[in-house]
Formats: structure tokens, sequence, C-alpha cells
């Protein structure tokens, strides 16, 4: 869809999150689940329009949502549900507060996301 060589600008205003979504970005494709926790938002749906599907109006989903399952102490689960456009085969895990190990979920989300083309993030609610 979009030249390699190509450039995009994201454009806002102070305070709508531009930095949050980046950062959301950089957390899910390094499989950083610490900074996913720490950033404010509720949920974010990526979009990607994969490299093998011949319609390019056909896209992969994958949402992320954040749940606080205690206040005291403070615990947030996450959830990750990946829809694959062309079939509709879903893919989810929830990572409990505390109950996982960083490689695995790297490698977890770098198998969700495979053979993922150009990505297109579309946030839901930011806090």
């Amino acid at each position: 869809m979009f030249p390699e060589d190509s450039l995009s600008i994201i454009t806002a205003p102070n305070g709508y999150g531009k930095t949050t979504i980046l950062r959301i970005l950089r957390a899910v494709f390094m499989g950083n689940v610490d900074e996913l926790r720490t950033l404010p938002f509720v949920s974010a749906e990526l979009e990607f329009i994969r490299d093998d599907c011949p319609v390019p109006s056909v896209r992969d989903t994958l949402l992320i949502g954040k749940h606080q399952s205690s206040q005291f102490p403070l615990r947030i689960d996450i959830t990750f549900a990946y829809t694959r456009g062309a079939d509709g085969k879903k893919r989810q895990f929830v990572l409990k507060d505390g109950e996982y190990d960083n490689e695995e979920v790297s490698t977890k989300l770098a198998g969700i996301i495979a053979g993922a083309g150009e990505v297109y993030l579309r946030p839901t609610s930011l806090a």
C-alpha cells in the first residue's frame, strides 16, 4: 500500500495520545508486557494488511485489552485476541499479572503477528 521509502506523520494536539500510540506499537513488537501494563490505555486494536493476502481490504486484527484484576495490590491482566481476516480464525491468550515469562510472551506475540505486513493502530480507549 505504501512504498518502502514513504514517510508517515502522526499529528494531533497535545494530550491526544500520539506518544502512547507509538509506545503501544513498540511494546507489542518488542514483546514488552511490562511497558503495556504501565501505558495509559484500556484497549487498542491493531490492523494488519498481510503480505500473503490477495485482497487488500481483508485485514488481520490484534485486540489488546487491559483489565485491573485487583486494586490492592495493583494487578493488571492483559488479553491478546488475534483474528485472521481471511478465514476468521481466532487466537487468544491472557497474561495474568506477574504470572508470565518475558521470553515466552515475546515468542507468543511474534507467533501471533507472524506474516503480518503493514500495521494500523486504532486506539479504542486511551485513558
